[in-house]
């Protein structure tokens, strides 16, 4: 009988405190501001101490920055193009440089007035925002998914965009490049590049650790995610000289007037052979 009264009295205790567990709510959640027309953000980054917060991503099919001043209670957007230009992924991260106090950012696939322009960065904590043209080999569409600051050095993971041997179709591999960002005159900026992988698709996130660089990438042909490191100081003896970011900018326009000059030539060519009278046989006479 004893027995019967303990066990029932376990069984009422839980019963209780059961009963309490499920009545109680979850965790409510804070809801800081609004991010004026964001779909997706990919990556944010803060100012360290400040109330400064950077977030990237997408505003419909543009790719766009947005910031806020009081610790995320309220946003501003600072970057975007109004309807002129389409991009896959918009902003796909950040890194910064804390010594010389400069946010970069990097978009990826974009289209139409953000051509060749795919390295972002801020001098002043994210207010505005100039853009860099990257190099005339990876095509004016190229990618860039991940980038990483190290040693005064801005790695940048590519999927070139660019015709294969003048051909209609494009090609795409993954591509790294890097900018080396040690001057404090922004012109003065040195691309390199240091290595292509035919047998990816894109690079889709660079690390480091114990100042080993780490690389993955998706496979083209089994879409699985392989991982390469690398030493830095090797890859120091590797890198191969570009130009600067005004050397760089000067080559793509050089590039792109002799695009416009050809196309200039096959549109004359086009119209001249549409002006040439084609003649008509006359039925013969009986």
């Amino acid at each position: 009988m004893k027995r019967m009264v303990i066990v029932g009295f376990i069984l009422l205790m839980s019963a209780f405190f059961m009963n309490r567990t499920l009545a109680q709510s979850g965790p409510s959640w804070l809801i800081q501001g609004n991010l004026d027309g964001a779909t997706k953000i990919w990556d944010f980054i803060e100012i360290p101490n400040t109330s400064i917060i950077i977030a990237g991503g997408l505003a419909g099919d543009n790719a766009a920055i947005w910031k806020s001043t009081n610790g995320g209670l309220t946003w501003t957007r600072k970057f975007y193009v109004w309807h002129s230009h389409w991009s896959q992924r918009g902003i796909a991260q950040f890194a910064y440089d804390g010594v010389k106090n400069i946010i970069f950012a990097c978009s990826a696939l974009n289209y139409s007035h953000l051509d060749w322009l795919s390295i972002h960065y801020s001098i002043d904590q994210g207010e505005t925002w100039t853009s860099l043209v990257h190099p005339e080999i990876l095509g004016q569409n190229a990618g860039a998914f991940s980038i990483l600051l190290l040693n005064n050095k801005l790695y940048i993971a590519y999927q070139e965009d660019r015709p294969e041997n003048g051909n209609n179709w494009n090609i795409y591999s993954a591509m790294l490049f890097r900018l080396d960002v040690s001057s404090v005159n922004p012109s003065d900026w040195v691309w390199e590049f240091l290595m292509q992988y035919p047998e990816l698709d894109y690079i889709m996130r660079l690390a480091e650790k114990n100042g080993m660089l780490y690389v993955f990438g998706r496979d083209k042909a089994s879409n699985a995610i392989r991982v390469f490191t690398y030493n830095t100081q090797v890859l120091d003896n590797m890198a191969t000289r570009i130009g600067t970011v005004e050397e760089v900018r000067l080559q793509v326009e050089q590039y792109q007037a002799q695009l416009a000059q050809q196309e200039d030539k096959n549109s004359a060519s086009d119209d001249h052979s549409s002006d040439q009278v084609v003649p008509v046989n006359e039925p013969a006479q009986r």
